[in-house]
């Protein structure tokens, strides 16, 4: 059986490992984009906070530093992901990357928020230069990611499936952060 691109596609037991892996990857996304929506809810709800001594700024810099600590979950999990089929390798290396450059740029704006919950002038370029550094592993990873699921040859219901499978191992999921102390 040939992909869309005239690659053959992957069967029997290699598949099993490949659906396997991919089913990972995605309860990883997943929980990424729970956290990332709480810290957008946070922004959105904290968002005009100004003075250093409210307590909205500092909700703001909890929601931040849960943001950071969710990044650093994701990448801890992903050392634990078993073997990785060759099938996913340039996937799985490129989600690393991206991963690693997602930590990094949200534990700076961790860092910026805390900076200026204490009244302290932010690093925002750097913030923004790793923002951008993320986004483009990002992109990079997306597109390995297309590949390797045009590789595997799943149809529309298939993905649904992993996809809420992923879902609703997320929804189960109860992490939390470790509490930001107060001063």
């Amino acid at each position: 059986m040939e992909s869309a691109f005239g690659e053959p596609q992957i069967e029997g037991d290699e598949l099993q490992k490949c659906l396997a892996y991919l089913q990972e990857e995605l309860k990883l996304a997943a929980f990424q984009n729970k956290e990332a929506t709480l810290y957008q809810n946070a922004s959105v709800k904290y968002g005009d906070a100004t003075s250093i001594d409210s307590p909205a700024l500092k909700e703001k810099y909890r929601a931040a530093n849960r943001l950071a600590q969710a990044a650093d979950e994701i990448v801890k999990r992903r050392g634990k992901m078993g073997p990785i089929p060759d099938a996913a390798s340039a996937g799985c290396s490129a989600w690393q990357l991206a991963y690693s450059d997602y930590s990094a740029w949200v534990s700076a704006l961790s860092a910026a928020a805390e900076a200026i919950a204490d009244g302290i002038e932010p690093p925002v370029r750097q913030v923004l230069k790793l923002a951008s550094q993320f986004q483009k592993s990002r992109y990079a990873a997306r597109d390995e990611g297309k590949k390797f699921l045009d590789h595997l040859g799943l149809d529309g219901n298939m993905i649904q499936k992993l996809l809420n499978g992923a879902a609703a191992t997320v929804a189960d999921d109860n992490w939390q952060p470790k509490e930001v102390k107060e001063d």
